[in-house]
């Protein structure tokens, strides 16, 4: 096995693994906004209305979200 073909190896396992990353930030962000935010409606007796977490500044994370946990499962050991 030559040096260039460790590396092709490498490449292969990094490219991965920043998917992978990135997937597992997207699954992360929005429960964790959502429980969030009802906490702190809740702790200030203010109705939680759900969709004003979904539409707000992280609506990409909410679309994203199905397919980061779909990779994750699939790409799972």
């Amino acid at each position: 096995m030559t040096n260039q073909d460790d590396k092709s190896e490498a490449t292969e396992t990094d490219s991965g693994g920043w998917k992978m990353s990135i997937a597992r930030i997207i699954a992360i962000v929005p429960p964790a906004a959502m429980i969030g935010a009802w906490i702190v409606s809740t702790s200030n007796d203010i109705t939680y209305d759900p969709m004003t977490t979904v539409t707000g500044q992280l609506w990409w994370a909410f679309v994203l979200w199905p397919f980061a946990v779909g990779y994750l499962l699939f790409k799972r050991k």
